[in-house]
């Protein structure tokens, strides 16, 4: 299975078809472009629409009208501007719609689905075989970006670990430079903040990928070996233990108040999910000035010579002013994405803790205390080239699922991702403090161990390890079901009746959720007791070899 991300070049699919025919000289035939269909030019124009509203795209235009004064306030418009806005953008009896102090990041989740489902299937089935981009979704893959997404969100509603939150209130009430910018309805303090916040993660994300204690959280991101929109939702759940906020958001307290800069902070992240789609061709007209899906492939590209490059999130201004602007040239060598070196792990957790591991055992050797405030690799240490031991060509991959395991890893996982969803639209106004926080890390511990046990299953490599993933997997369940009894006894002596009543409801279902795993399980370890049985043959397929012939 090849691992580039970009269609091959014709010189280099002549020179695999000259060593293929022994080294004699072949003539490629010329094959006339064909022009796309109807069905798929619908496609693609419903791929857009898709990405305008899961990007950020009517948001913008909303603000761009507010601060015109042409909003309008009629529901009909409001509805197709922000369709799943569930009455949060309905006017007041003055007749303003309240824009700035929204969840946008919950409110696009279903757009985000849409967007990957239709995504793969461009990719997978409509596109004519000679577009499509040579590497596009794989099982394991999109399963670990989903699940790291979801731990991100739920990472985020843990008050107690926001401590980013709290200081930059501090900032603002008692070190703040200016007044000006503090009405947060202010046209100019909206387009202040906009260009603060931008500018500000430029100088974070530059640093992230040179100082190790922002790396350590910045490669969940970056560790996936494919190019899709799912990799947008590859997302840390570590911020919270790094000083990513002293450079993205922090200095902008300085200047403008809390909820404008939240505002920014979700609109360049919703504009980012765009650009992870190979879809897009370049926009040569436009790279210049923003920052579009071909500029940030190559940002995610681990051949040497493309590293360091396209670090911007709306605006490319600032790639163009720091020397870090790099376009795509479709007739280079392909793209290759990833870390290096790769992960080589399905683990969300080993995702998010594998780098402050290795501050603590390996770069210490050669940097000491100074380890996360410096480059990590060894003093006077490059990137090793591809196709070198740790800089592979090759893409990580385990051997074949069953189907049985597949269906089961499936059914888990959009159990957890619902349920993560769920989680992000509770209305929890009216809990105390304790029981919000509580409440979300008890959340995040659950998404956090499913995912795990998930993370084993898809990396079997044989009836052994199989055996264990699944004892480890059932152990998880069993103590998921005493959790979710425990839960439900609290909630019966609750005092306030609408905790009891979402605490109860929620266990029952947690408690169904894990009686359900564990018949699963079982069935699937008493298929293992024995090798010669059939169950336990095609349980774990043996790994085939890889034929990589040529694309007709």
């Amino acid at each position: 299975m090849s691992t580039t991300s970009t269609t091959q070049p014709d010189g280099r699919a002549d020179r695999l078809l000259d060593e293929a025919t022994g080294g004699a000289p072949t003539t490629r035939p010329q094959q006339r472009s064909r022009r796309p269909s109807l069905p798929l030019v619908a496609a693609y124009i419903v791929f857009a629409v898709l990405l305008f509203y899961a990007s950020g795209g009517t948001l913008f235009i909303a603000s761009i009208l507010q601060q015109t004064g042409h909003l309008p306030t009629d529901r009909a418009w409001l509805t197709v501007l922000f369709p799943n806005g569930f009455g949060n953008f309905d006017p007041d009896e003055s007749g303003h719609v309240e824009l700035v102090k929204q969840d946008y990041l919950t409110l696009a989740m279903p757009w985000f689905v849409l967007c990957l489902v239709w995504e793969a299937l461009l990719v997978c089935r409509w596109m004519p075989p000679e577009k499509r981009p040579l590497h596009t979704y794989s099982f394991n893959d999109t399963i670990m970006s989903i699940s790291t997404g979801v731990l991100y969100i739920l990472v985020s509603k843990i008050v107690l670990l926001n401590w980013g939150s709290a200081l930059y209130e501090l900032i603002w009430d008692n070190a703040r430079v200016t007044s000006a910018f503090s009405d947060v309805e202010d046209p100019l303090a909206w387009w202040v903040s906009f260009f603060l916040a931008d500018f500000f993660y430029y100088v974070y994300h530059r640093a992230s990928h040179w100082f190790s204690w922002l790396w350590a959280s910045h490669l969940v991101h970056h560790c996936g070996e494919e190019y899709n929109l799912s990799t947008a939702l590859r997302q840390p759940a570590t911020d919270f233990l790094t000083p990513t906020r002293f450079l993205s958001s922090l200095p902008l307290a300085f200047f403008v108040p809390a909820p404008l800069t939240t505002f920014q902070a979700q609109l360049g992240l919703l504009y980012q999910f765009w650009i992870h789609t190979q879809v897009v061709p370049p926009l040569p007209l436009i790279e210049y000035v923003i920052n579009t899906s071909s500029l940030h492939k190559i940002h995610h590209a681990r051949n040497a010579h493309l590293l360091g490059k396209n670090y911007g999130a709306v605006l490319s201004v600032w790639d163009w002013l720091g020397g870090t602007l790099e376009f795509e040239h479709l007739e280079g060598e392909p793209i290759y994405f990833g870390i290096v070196p790769p992960l080589k792990s399905w683990s969300v957790v080993w995702a998010n803790f594998c780098h402050f591991h290795y501050m603590a055992t390996v770069q210490r050797r050669w940097h000491g205390l100074a380890s996360p405030f410096v480059h990590w690799t060894p003093p006077g240490g490059r990137c090793p080239k591809l196709g070198m031991r740790l800089n592979p060509e090759a893409k990580f991959e385990t051997p074949a699922f069953s189907l049985s395991f597949r269906i089961f890893i499936a059914f888990e996982f959009v159990s957890v991702v619902l349920f993560g969803i769920y989680i992000s639209y509770i209305n929890t106004s009216t809990w105390s403090f304790g029981e919000k926080s509580g409440f979300y890390a008890a959340s995040f511990a659950f998404a956090l161990a499913a995912f795990s046990c998930m993370g084993l299953l898809q990396s079997v490599e044989g009836i052994h390890t199989a055996r264990r993933a699944l004892q480890v997997h059932r152990a998880w369940s069993l103590f998921l079901l005493l959790a979710g009894l425990a839960a439900f006894l609290w909630a019966w002596l609750a005092d306030q009746i609408e905790t009891r009543r979402v605490f109860m409801r929620d266990s029952i279902v947690v408690m169904f959720y894990a009686c359900f795993c564990l018949s699963c399980l079982v069935w699937l370890q008493l298929s293992l007791r024995s090798k010669a049985r059939p169950e336990a043959r095609d349980l774990v397929c043996e790994e085939q070899p890889s034929v990589q012939g040529l694309s007709a």
